[in-house]
């Protein structure tokens, strides 16, 4: 990772700052998620369930150097939805390079995605879903939304929100600053 950044660094030293964003996609729905609970030994947790089969994505960063997050929610995981985050990613990320290390996911592979110009992805390696620490946040934002149930996907979007506003910059850098990924930027 070091040497990659390094060598995006030297491509684009026209910018002066330089920041590391990691990227994923979650799917959010109305099945409502169990999760443990405390019982006696050998009793099931009860909690309402739900089974309507409607979903979002939602497509996200994290900057574990500085706690920054970026969210965007849309209807697919697909290559045009994709396109679309990134675009706002870009809108709202002008000044300085960013370099977006996403997964290999096909919608992000699919060679047809286009860049602003100050916006650089490092895919991952295959198959280490490991290395991308946003993926500890999404789990950390599922248990917050385990065993919840929501009458549409309007009252799930509200929580949510109100949800990924309770982390501070502190606590998201806490969760995913990964020792390799400073090591990595300060070499």
């Amino acid at each position: 990772l070091a040497q990659e950044i390094q060598t995006i660094q030297s491509d684009h030293s026209k910018y002066l700052s330089v920041s590391l964003h990691f990227q994923d996609e979650t799917r959010l729905g109305l099945i409502t998620e169990g999760g443990r609970k405390i019982t006696l030994k050998g009793v099931k947790p009860i909690g309402l369930k739900q089974y309507e089969r409607k979903c979002f994505y939602l497509y996200g960063t994290v900057a574990p150097l500085t706690g920054r997050t970026f969210f965007v929610e849309l209807p697919y995981l697909d290559g045009e939805c994709c396109q679309i985050f990134i675009n706002e990613f870009g809108k709202s990320h002008r000044e300085g390079l960013h370099i977006l290390v996403l997964d290999r996911a096909s919608c992000h592979t699919s060679g047809k995605l286009k860049c602003p110009p100050n916006v650089v992805l490092l895919p991952l390696p295959a198959a280490s879903p490991e290395l991308n620490p946003i993926e500890r946040f999404w789990q950390d934002l599922k248990k917050v939304l385990k065993w919840q149930c929501f009458e549409s996907l309007y009252k799930l979007e509200e929580t949510l929100w109100k949800v990924l506003k309770t982390w501070s910059k502190e606590s998201l850098r806490s969760l995913t600053l990964f020792p390799y990924i400073e090591e990595a930027f300060n070499a």
